[in-house]
């Protein structure tokens, strides 16, 4: 049963992430000293956004894999010239 304060409880929480764990077409990235000091990078030559750490690590990401597609409605990876599927 749900939670009627619009949080997500945290079984329902762990048995989704478990599935997404589990799925063969997901891949999970740890972010490695050279993955951070990048994204880092990003980080200070776009000063004037408002990204986070996670934003620049997914770009990175994305420009590393040649992926222009974010599942996301963070406005951010428009600003980065990538497309978000969700609006």
């Amino acid at each position: 049963m749900g939670r009627d304060d619009g949080l997500v409880d945290a079984d329902v929480c762990t048995e989704r992430n478990g599935l997404l764990l589990e799925n063969p077409d997901i891949e999970t990235v740890g972010v490695d000293e050279q993955l951070h000091r990048e994204a880092l990078s990003l980080l200070m030559e776009r000063q004037d956004k408002s990204y986070s750490l996670c934003d620049a690590v997914s770009f990175v990401l994305m420009r590393q894999r040649n992926l222009s597609e974010a599942l996301t409605t963070d406005r951010h990876f428009e600003q980065e010239g990538l497309r978000r599927l969700l609006v």
